[in-house]
């Protein structure tokens, strides 16, 4: 004897069935773009050039930003802290090398450089957006608690 199903049953199963290839399309195929070299992108309203910030990834003490270099202007940092340790994002206008910022209590001593902002206290998992307009020059990008600036730094142009 054959059992006949009833046809909601397969209309429901063939939905499912769809649903989940909709969710499998859009969420593959994904182009993660974390080249420093990456052209600058414009934020909405074509304003400000945004820089990807990424505390705490691929190690816990690694800073990477994308692009590494910016028309002056208005920046817009979108920060995350992939970590698991609280960060934070410190833009400081310097020619000098990372080793030479003068320094207390194992962190850079911000009382003594040019700060053009900071997006502090970004807790792991979280996102902070730090906009500054930034002349050109050269800076370093780098997070100031204590005992990670010598770890988490890169150096960043303005042109």
């Amino acid at each position: 004897m054959f059992r006949k199903t009833r046809p909601t049953a397969r209309v429901g199963a063939l939905a499912l069935g769809a649903f989940a290839a909709l969710a499998l399309v859009a969420c593959g195929g994904g182009d993660s773009n974390n080249d420093a070299t990456a052209a600058p992108t414009q934020a909405a309203g074509g304003d400000a050039t945004t820089v990807q910030v990424t505390l705490g990834a691929p190690s816990e003490l690694e800073l990477e930003a994308a692009p590494a270099s910016v028309p002056a202007g208005a920046v817009t940092f979108e920060v995350e802290n992939a970590g698991a340790l609280l960060h934070e994002l410190v833009v400081i206008k310097s020619d000098q090398a990372v080793a030479d910022l003068p320094a207390a209590n194992a962190a850079a001593d911000l009382s003594a450089l040019d700060v053009a902002g900071d997006a502090t206290d970004i807790q792991p998992g979280a996102s902070d957006t730090l906009k500054v307009d930034l002349e050109a020059g050269t800076y370093i990008l780098l997070c100031n608690i204590p005992g990670h600036y010598m770890s988490m730094n890169t150096t960043f142009t303005v042109e």
